[in-house]
């Protein structure tokens, strides 16, 4: 089997190792698309598989008449948007999406299921021209109460990522799947409105100016600490204030 695999960060490289571990005798062509590349070249380099850097020349090439044709195009966290022409390439197309499609397409799922109060999850899915709007292989619920951390629930998420990739590949592999195709609906999720939605204005809302007086005066441990009650449950809270420097609100932007 001929498999045409983009790829970045953690969950990309822990599922690429496992195809190489599980599926050995597929021919893998191997194209990463993040910052982070030299630990993915020195991993699946240790396999004795090359991995590319995604670059114009490479899509070129696979674009090109003369391209071979892939029995499957996985798109392991990629953060690249694909054209038609490069969707064609291959016979089946999947992509790990970390939502409950439809909801969450786009940017940042995890957050916005907090501030949405969604299910959060993760969706295999065909690659399609639109966002996120792929008709679904499989998907699971990765269940949470809330209060809970953007931090820890995000990470929630990528460990179930592949845990459900590598669970679902062996059968998707196989083929006699059919996708099903995702219900209507245009909730997309948007990295400018996320940051956008990030201020909150102490000096223009006095509810949130109350609360946080509250917060700042009862920085205390114990029983004099500010009690946050939420669903019926008591949790004590404090505020970590940390000034930002003109201008790194932008940077700290685009680190997300």
């Amino acid at each position: 089997m001929d498999i045409l695999v983009f790829l970045s960060k953690k969950v990309g490289l822990e599922c690429a190792m496992y195809l190489l571990d599980a599926f050995p005798k597929d021919k893998y062509r191997f194209i990463f698309t993040g910052e982070d590349f030299g630990e993915a070249r020195d991993a699946l380099g240790s396999r004795a598989h090359k991995v590319e850097v995604l670059s114009d020349q490479t899509l070129r090439d696979i674009e090109g008449e003369n391209s071979r044709k892939y029995d499957w195009l996985l798109n392991l966290w990629g953060s690249h948007i694909f054209k038609t022409e490069q969707i064609k390439r291959a016979k089946r197309t999947l992509n790990i999406h970390p939502s409950m499609l439809p909801l969450g397409r786009g940017r940042d799922p995890v957050v916005w299921s907090i501030i949405n109060g969604w299910p959060a999850g993760v969706t295999l899915h065909e690659i399609d021209d639109g966002i996120d709007t792929g008709a679904i292989w499989h998907q699971e619920e990765e269940p949470y109460e809330f209060p809970i951390m953007g931090g820890e629930l995000y990470q929630r998420v990528l460990n179930r990522s592949v845990k459900v990739f590598c669970q679902q590949w062996p059968q998707l592999r196989r083929g006699g799947d059919v996708p099903i195709a995702q219900q209507p609906g245009t909730i997309a999720t948007r990295r400018c409105e996320l940051m956008e939605g990030r201020s909150i204005r102490m000096d223009d809302d006095n509810s949130v100016s109350g609360f946080v007086r509250k917060l700042c005066a009862y920085d205390f441990p114990g029983d004099f600490s500010a009690q946050l009650m939420i669903n019926g449950r008591s949790y004590s809270v404090r505020l970590a204030l940390e000034l930002l420097e003109p201008g790194e609100e932008g940077n700290r932007s685009r680190e997300l």
